[in-house]
C-alpha cells in the first residue's frame, strides 16, 4: 500500500486522480489487490479532509483484503480506519485500533505495530482506559528502536495529545512537548533551534548546506523564505511558498503549514495566505494538537480583516474563539486575540486593548513566531494611536526593535510605511546608518520614558543596577541624544525628537 501511495501523490496536483486511474487499471486487468488498495487509499485521502465516504471504501477495501488472506497491505489498511476513528472521535475506535495491533504483530512488522500502537494509544485516553500513555510511549519507544522516521512524529504528537486528555499535570504536559518540540522537525533541530532563537544568519547558512547536500525540505524552503521576505522583500517568493505548503499537504504533514501562512502575510498576499490556512483549519478541525496552528489561526484571522472578508472574518473569530479538549498552552493567547477582533468591531476598545494585551503575553514564549508575537502588538498599537499616542509610540517602538534584531529591513520599512498613516515614527533604514538599539536595551528606555531611576529599572528587569545603567548610555550613545531626557522624549514621541527614526 504504502508503494501505491508513494505513486499516486507523485503529482501534486493530481493526487486523487492518479488513485482512481491505478483503480481503473486494476479493476481492467482483474487485479484484485490493486483494486482494494487503491480503493483504500481513496477513502485515506478523502477521509484525511473531513470527507466521511472515506470511511466507507477503507471498508470495503479492507473487506477485498482479507479475502486475499493476512497480508501487510491488510494490516496497513486497519491502521488507516483506526487511524481516521481516533482523529474523529468514534465510540469504535479502541475496537479498531486493537485490530490493527493484532494484525501487525501477526506480520511482526515494527512500522506496522509502531503505527497501530501510537494510534490505540488516543483512542484508549479518549474511552476512559488507564493504559492509553503507556500504550502510546510503547509505539513510540519501537519507533525509536527501530528508527522509524515516519512514524515518530505521529507518536510524539499523540503523546502529547494523551497526556493532556488523560488529566496529566504540567509538567507531563510540558515534557511531552519538549520531546515533539526536540525530536520532529521539519528542516533539522539545528535550523529550527536557530530560526526561532532569532538567529537567523545562521539558520540561513544551514539551510544553504541542506541544499548542497539535496537535503532541503518545505520546512527548510519556508524558514528561507521567511527571512528572505523579511529582509528583502517578496519578489519571487510566493511562488515557491505555495509550492512548499503543497509538499507539506501532499505528505498529509500537519507541522509546518503555519509557517506557509505567515510567510504569506508577510508578502502582503493576504488572499494567499487565506487559502493556505485552510489546511491549518481541516487540522484545528481534527483536534491536532499544535502550537504553531495557534498562531497560523490569529495570521489568517488578521488576513481576513485585511482583506475585508466578513465570511473569512467570520469563520476565523469562531475557529480562534473556539475552546477544543486538546489544546497548546498558547491557545488562551489565539481566543484572546479573537476576543479582542470581536470587540473591536463591537466598538469596545477598552476591551480590545485588553484582550490583545493577553494574546501579547500568551504569545511572548519562546519558540513563537515574530509574527505571532507581532500581531496582537500592532493591534493594541493600532487603538493606542487614537487614545494615547505617546504610549502607542513606545509600543511601536519594542515592535520595531524586535524586527531589528533579525535585521528585517524590508518589513522595517513596511512597518514604517504603517506606522506613518497612524501618525508614528518607524525606524528608517535609510535614515539611520549607526549601530541599532537591542531589544533590552529599547525596553529600558520604556521604562525611561515611564519615569523609572536606573535602580527602579534594575529591579523591575530583575538586573543589576550599573547593567541598567549601561543599558541608557549605550542606547543614548547609538541614538546620537544627549541625555536621558532627550531617550525619553525620543521614546514618547515628543516634538524634540522629529528628526529621529526608532
Amino acid at each position: 500500500m504504502l508503494r501505491v501511495y508513494a505513486w499516486a501523490q507523485a503529482d501534486a496536483g493530481r493526487r486523487l486522480a492518479l488513485i482512481e486511474e491505478s483503480l481503473e487499471h486494476a479493476e481492467k486487468t482483474g487485479d484484485r489487490r490493486g483494486i482494494a488498495l487503491a480503493t483504500v487509499m481513496a477513502g485515506v485521502w478523502r477521509g484525511m479532509r473531513g470527507d466521511r465516504s472515506g470511511v466507507a471504501d477503507i471498508r470495503a477495501g479492507i473487506e477485498l483484503l482479507a479475502s486475499l488472506g493476512p497480508s501487510g497491505d491488510l494490516a496497513e489498511a486497519q491502521f488507516q480506519l483506526a487511524r481516521l476513528a481516533m482523529l474523529d472521535g468514534d465510540d469504535n475506535a479502541v475496537e479498531l485500533a486493537e485490530r490493527a495491533v493484532e494484525l501487525a504483530r501477526a506480520q511482526a512488522d515494527p512500522a506496522l505495530l509502531a503505527n497501530a500502537l501510537v494510534t490505540l494509544g488516543p483512542a484508549q485516553v479518549a474511552a476512559g482506559c488507564s493504559d492509553g500513555v503507556p500504550t502510546t510511549r510503547a509505539g513510540i519507544a519501537l519507533a525509536r528502536e527501530h528508527s522509524l522516521s515516519a512514524v515518530l512524529p505521529r507518536g510524539l504528537i499523540n503523546l502529547v495529545n494523551s497526556v493532556v486528555d488523560s488529566g496529566g499535570d504540567d509538567d507531563e504536559i510540558e515534557a511531552a512537548e519538549r520531546g515533539f518540540a526536540a525530536e520532529v522537525s521539519l528542516s533539522g533541530d539545528g535550523l529550527d533551534r536557530a530560526f526561532s532563537e532569532g538567529r537567523w544568519d545562521d539558520a540561513l547558512g544551514m539551510a544553504d548546506e541542506l541544499s548542497v547536500l539535496e537535503a532541503s525540505d518545505p520546512g527548510t524552503l519556508l524558514r528561507r523564505a521567511y527571512i528572505q521576505v523579511a529582509r528583502g522583500g517578496p519578489a519571487g517568493v510566493v511562488d515557491e511558498v505555495l509550492a512548499a505548503h503543497e509538499e507539506i499537504e501532499k505528505m498529509l504533514l500537519w507541522r509546518g503549514t503555519s509557517l506557509a501562512v505567515e510567510v504569506l502575510y508577510l508578502c502582503g498576499d493576504h488572499r494567499a495566505a487565506l487559502r493556505a490556512s485552510q489546511y491549518v483549519a481541516r487540522s484545528m478541525d481534527r483536534g491536532v494538537r499544535l502550537a504553531e496552528n495557534q498562531s497560523a489561526a490569529v495570521t489568517a484571522l488578521a488576513s481576513a480583516v485585511a482583506v475585508g472578508s466578513p465570511d473569512a472574518i467570520d469563520d476565523w473569530l469562531d475557529r480562534c474563539a473556539g475552546r477544543r479538549t486538546l489544546e497548546p498552552r498558547t491557545a488562551e493567547a489565539r481566543r484572546a486575540y479573537a476576543r479582542g477582533e470581536r470587540a473591536v468591531r463591537e466598538g469596545r476598545g477598552d476591551l480590545a486593548l485588553e484582550a490583545f494585551s493577553q494574546s501579547v503575553t500568551g504569545f511572548d514564549r519562546p519558540g513563537q513566531s515574530l509574527l505571532a508575537r507581532t500581531l496582537p502588538r500592532l493591534r493594541r498599537v493600532e487603538l493606542l494611536a487614537v487614545k494615547d499616542p505617546s504610549t502607542a509610540q513606545r509600543e511601536f517602538a519594542v515592535i520595531t526593535a524586535m524586527w531589528r534584531d533579525v535585521d528585517a529591513r524590508w518589513f522595517l520599512e513596511r512597518l514604517r510605511e504603517w506606522g506613518a498613516t497612524r501618525g508614528l515614527r518607524g525606524w528608517s533604514v535609510a535614515a539611520h546608518r549607526g549601530p541599532r538599539p537591542t531589544r533590552r536595551e529599547l525596553e529600558v528606555a520604556r521604562l525611561v520614558a515611564d519615569g523609572l531611576t536606573n535602580k527602579e529599572i534594575a529591579a523591575h528587569l530583575g538586573i543589576a543596577e550599573r547593567t541598567a545603567e549601561t543599558h541608557v548610555q549605550r542606547i543614548v550613545t547609538k541614538l546620537d541624544l544627549r541625555s536621558r531626557s532627550q531617550l525619553a522624549a525620543w521614546m514618547a514621541g515628543a516634538r524634540g525628537a522629529t528628526d529621529l527614526h526608532p
